[in-house]
């Protein structure tokens, strides 16, 4: 119910959108609309992430003591005629245990020329979400993330790095700002099954 929602929505929007825009010109309105939801070279540098992956994480909830780890699997796809791709985790707990689960997107949006993150998973029932960019050779992107932390109580807002190390290795580091100081958080090291 909530995706007919959210699709009404949506489309409603580019309607109020259309109609301010057609009081100018229609053309241009639709030109508008088709640029920004045209796949463009920015989408393609995402093409080296898709496949089925498996991972270790590391994650530190104080800097000075031992991280945790989990492990587990990633299969990323191409969904909405390759404008996002799709990542499905599944892996263990930081005890150790089965059945963490976890969904996310990346994306480019056209239209705020930003690459674009958003992330839900079984360790909380909030969202956190990213924009950001890469350099030219698509090897490296950075985001400007925020999310509700649930042990907080508060929006964190920090960085994350997405390396494609090689055509068979990604590293993903988070950081967060923690007394004016930004300290590693987390790290997520990919390699390509085969």
């Amino acid at each position: 119910m909530s995706r007919i929602l959210f699709s009404v929505l949506a489309l409603s929007l580019v309607q109020v959108a259309l109609a301010e825009d057609s009081k100018k010109d229609p053309l241009t309105a639709i030109k508008a609309m088709t640029e920004a939801a045209t796949p463009s070279s920015e989408h393609r540098k995402l093409e080296p992430l898709v496949g089925s992956w498996t991972y270790v994480c590391k994650a530190w909830m104080d800097p000075s003591k031992p991280a945790m780890e989990s492990t587990g699997t990633i299969e990323r796809k191409w969904i909405l005629g390759k404008r996002f791709i799709e990542e499905k985790v599944s892996g263990t707990n930081f005890d150790g245990s089965s059945g963490f689960e976890g969904l996310g997107t990346i994306g480019y949006d056209n239209a705020q020329k930003k690459y674009t993150t958003s992330w839900i998973c079984t360790m909380c029932t909030g969202s956190s979400t990213g924009v950001g960019k890469s350099d030219d050779a698509g090897k490296e992107f950075s985001f400007e993330t925020e999310g509700f932390c649930p042990i907080e109580k508060k929006l964190i807002k920090g960085r994350e790095e997405l390396k494609i190390e090689s055509p068979d290795k990604t590293v993903m580091t988070s950081y967060h700002t923690v007394d004016g100081k930004e300290v590693k958080a987390m790290e997520i090291v990919a390699i390509r099954r085969r």
